[in-house]
């Protein structure tokens, strides 16, 4: 590498990171999907195309692409389903007190087990402090290993060149769209 007639440099050890500066740099004033620039680098599914790119032609009927909001979790149950579920543990539960109140072990131990399973369900919906558990965002998650190899790549590149390191740092966008800027 060289930048703006400094000395010349080999770059090592950070081949991901570079090849995501260099995608940025031969597209200046563009922004990409992460994804978008992840599949590029990695050669899978050359023929993708990002839903950012396309027209109603493109979509075949059945299929629908919505905007949804970037960044944002969603909990896994809404309080409906959750009262739903609770209502359901207290109808197994006195079930099972006359189940065994009439001495019908083999209906306590069915509706036993049936509400173990609802009790796990519950847990994979509500933390131990009672707060609804969400999805994980997987963009959140592209979005950071991005960042962070972008991020070390520079670091590496300011061993060697600080001018350049600076300079990347104040044209490389590194959000969920990046791009290079001038």
């Amino acid at each position: 590498m060289r930048f703006a007639g400094g000395e010349k440099f080999i770059l090592t050890n950070c081949d991901t990171g570079a090849a995501y500066l260099h995608f940025m740099l031969e597209r200046p004033n563009t922004a990409t999907p992460v994804v978008e620039i992840m599949r590029g680098i990695s050669g899978e599914a050359t023929d993708y195309v990002s839903a950012d790119r396309l027209d109603e032609t493109d979509i075949s009927s059945g299929y629908s692409l919505s905007e949804l909001p970037i960044g944002q979790s969603y909990a896994i149950a809404d309080n409906k389903a959750l009262r739903q579920y609770r209502q359901e543990i207290r109808s197994l539960m006195k079930e099972i007190a006359e189940a065994e109140a009439n001495g019908d072990n083999i209906t306590t131990e069915q509706l036993q087990q049936d509400l173990e399973k609802l009790r796990i369900a519950i847990n994979e919906m509500v933390s131990p402090t009672g707060q609804k558990k969400k999805f994980s965002d997987k963009s959140k998650s592209m979005t950071a290993s991005f960042r962070n190899a972008v991020n070390f790549t520079i670091g590496k590149i300011k061993i060697y060149d600080k001018n350049l390191a600076e300079h990347l740092n104040i044209s490389i966008r590194r959000g969920q769209m990046p791009g290079c800027y001038d």
